[in-house]
């Protein structure tokens, strides 16, 4: 039986009750399964409410998180979540900030640091995930002998599967610049000035189906419009957008 957006807001609601409500929130965000609360202070969440609230599955406090199980649901959890608690994503409290009632404990530098990069990354695992279950198939299909490593259908498979990977950069600057509180365009634009070049993507998305470095420009001439395309927009608007000094 599905769950309803009321159940949600309940679910929530009594989660934020749990955690000391919206004050006690440094940041909040979600894995796969897990919605990860980082408070502001420890000693006002009270993890037995917690641990009864219904929708719940587990209760786990690691590295200076409180990661409540909710399962494959946790992304419409946490959407609203956000709505409920107004906590915008990132972790930014848009209410009052905590006072004195919920003395603010600092984690140690290396809980923060674990913290900043699981929100980083986090993002793209989606991403890895599906990439990585399509080279699967692909391996096994060729493995078998049922599809020639040359075919097309291997060629489009390849391709899909290995872009997550070498769009990754841009996916995490995405994930980082939204961490980071900055624009989102600086962390997308990041990649292009670490030699991640056109004809790169292009080579390592599409593979070299010859073996021998040379691939086929017939093959790429539609992927490569598309890409400079792509590419030039993103140029443009950035320079409309952020003037270089």
């Amino acid at each position: 039986m599905s769950t309803t957006k009321s159940e949600y807001t309940q679910l929530c609601t009594e989660i934020l009750d749990a955690v000391g409500g919206s004050k006690n929130i440094r940041n909040v965000f979600h894995c796969i399964t897990r919605l990860r609360i980082v408070p502001v202070n420890r000693d006002a969440v009270d993890m037995d409410k917690l641990s009864k609230v219904s929708g719940i599955l587990k209760v786990v406090e690691s590295s200076g998180q409180i990661q409540c199980v909710i399962g494959t649901t946790v992304p419409e959890v946490y959407e609203e979540f956000l709505a409920v608690s107004g906590v915008a994503a990132g972790g930014a409290v848009e209410a009052e900030p905590a006072t004195d009632d919920v003395p603010e404990k600092k984690p140690n530098i290396i809980t923060r640091g674990l913290n900043t990069l699981a929100s980083c990354v986090t993002p793209g695992l989606y991403a890895i995930v599906a990439g990585g279950m399509i080279k699967g198939v692909v391996s096994l299909l060729t493995a078998i002998g049922l599809v020639s490593s040359k075919s097309d259908i291997i060629t489009v498979l390849n391709a899909v599967g290995d872009a997550p990977f070498y769009f990754m950069p841009f996916i995490i600057g995405y994930a980082a610049a939204k961490r980071f509180k900055v624009k989102e365009i600086f962390g997308i634009e990041g990649p292009f000035d670490q030699d991640i070049t056109l004809e790169a993507i292009e080579a390592r998305v599409l593979g070299d189906q010859t073996g021998d470095g040379t691939g086929d420009e017939a093959d790429t001439t539609e992927v490569t419009m598309q890409a400079e395309e792509m590419i030039s927009y993103m140029e443009d608007y950035a320079d409309l957008e952020y003037p270089r000094l």
